[in-house]
């Protein structure tokens, strides 16, 4: 019997799977090849700036980003934090 996959605990997982998107549909929404959305789900490689900007959409129309993932979002997903920052 196959195992079944642990839940990500991966932002751009956890994004994926609140819109019910495949891998491969997210990557074309967000201009990627579909590699670079597994490497990083799977922690293979981190979430890059550009990413992070194309995630931003997605990010806003979640109903409360904080609670629903369990954990703060990037601060490149969070305009709060990063306009904060770059006022210092």
């Amino acid at each position: 019997m196959p195992r079944r996959a642990q839940p990500s605990s991966n932002v751009l997982a956890r994004l994926r799977a609140w819109f019910g998107l495949r891998q491969d549909e997210l990557a074309l929404y967000l201009a990627v090849g579909p590699e670079l959305v597994r490497s990083i789900e799977a922690g293979r490689r981190s979430l890059s700036p550009g990413v992070a900007a194309a995630m931003l959409p997605l990010a806003r129309q979640l109903p409360s980003p904080i609670s629903l993932l369990d954990a703060p979002l990037p601060a490149a997903l969070c305009p709060c934090r990063a306009e904060s920052k770059a006022a210092r």
